[in-house]
Order: structure tokens, then sequence, then C-alpha cells
């Protein structure tokens, strides 16, 4: 009699994602466990025991950064169609939120803090300074840098637009139970760090 084998496992349904999931190098010591931020490479989910990726892993942590990517252009798009009515973007008011906290920054500074580059934050604080939000003046501890602060002007429509920016954070973390804001925020802020980590150390190779 012909033995047919074990049944096959049924195909798990394909959902739909705007990329394909993303597989990460194992690292070669990482099994069963996540890599620390010092390790090459980075993973997204345990092992099996011939020390393959687990397929179920690999495929969820693709969809997790599709909806993470999600997540910040959705929060962009209503930001910017909250500040619609003063004529800003959510990139802007990013901006001006960070100088109104840390006066005196550079262009550089500013732009390190707000993850664009430098070239983006010259365009975005030249609105900000036509429209006389920000102004330009020497830096009090560096002579041959340029410092940012934010006018009067500035800081008064800052105080009118933070009151529909809170109302996107309000739908954010709707989503979310007690307690699990300070979690989820750690937890993002430590991914954060593991890839530009990752990234530098990239960067130095090329």
């Amino acid at each position: 009699m012909r033995r047919t084998g074990s049944p096959k496992r049924p195909a798990r349904p394909r959902r739909v994602s705007c990329g394909t999931p993303v597989r990460f190098p194992v690292p070669g010591n990482a099994r069963g466990r996540w890599p620390s931020p010092g390790e090459s490479g980075l993973y997204a989910g345990p092992v099996t025991e011939r020390g393959a990726p687990d397929e179920d892993a690999v495929e969820e942590a693709g969809y997790l950064l599709d909806a993470v990517t999600r997540l910040q252009r959705a929060v962009e798009r209503i930001g910017n169609l909250r500040l619609r009515p003063w004529e800003m973007t959510m990139s802007s008011y990013v901006a001006l939120r960070i100088l109104a906290g840390r006066p005196d920054l550079t262009l550089g500074q500013l732009s390190r803090r707000c993850f664009v580059r430098p070239q983006t934050m010259t365009r975005i604080v030249a609105q900000l300074e036509k429209r006389e939000f920000v102004e330009r003046s020497p830096h009090p501890h560096n002579n041959s840098a340029i410092s940012l602060a934010v006018t009067e002007l500035g800081r008064r429509m800052l105080r009118e637009m933070s009151d529909e920016v809170d109302k996107v954070t309000t739908t954010v973390t709707s989503a979310l139970g007690p307690g699990e804001v300070a979690k989820f925020n750690t937890t993002l802020r430590d991914c954060a760090v593991r890839i530009e980590t990752e990234a530098a150390e990239l960067s130095k190779k090329e």
C-alpha cells in the first residue's frame, strides 16, 4: 500500500501589505532571543531548532514595519490637515515646538532633533523665518555659529496650534490601554536606537 505521508499544513492566507515583509539577518549567537544593541544585525523573532528563522515571526515583523510606516504617514497627514488654518505642516510645527523648548540651537542641531536632513531643515526654517516665527542671531557660546530662537509671535502661534495637535495625540493614545502609552513609547524608542546603531555601523563601512 502506498504511503501518502503526513498531511500538509494548510497555507496561511496572505494579508495585503504595502510592502514585502523584511527578513532580517540572524546574528550567529542569537538563538531564541532578541539581540542586544551592540550586536550586529537585527532579528525579528525566535529561531527554529535548526537555526533557521521562524517564518511566522519574520512575517509578523514585516507587517509590524508596515504598521509603523502607515502610522507615521497617517499622523503626518492628519496633522497637516489640522494645521491647515495656520498654513503649517507637522514638520514645521515640530521644529517650532523643539526650538521653543531648546533655544539657541543651531540649524544642524535642530535637524538632528527633528530627524531630517539639514537641507530639509534649511527649507523649514526659511519658511518659519519668513513668517517671523523664528529669528537668527549670533550663538552665545560659539562665535562661528548661528543660533535659532522662536519669536513672541511664533510662541503665540504655537499655543494656538497645540490644541489641534493634542487632538492627534489623543486619537493615537486612545488605541492603548491605561499604562500602555509609556511602555509603547519606550519600546518604539528602543527599536529606533537599535536601527540607528546598525545604520551608523553600516555607514562606517561605506
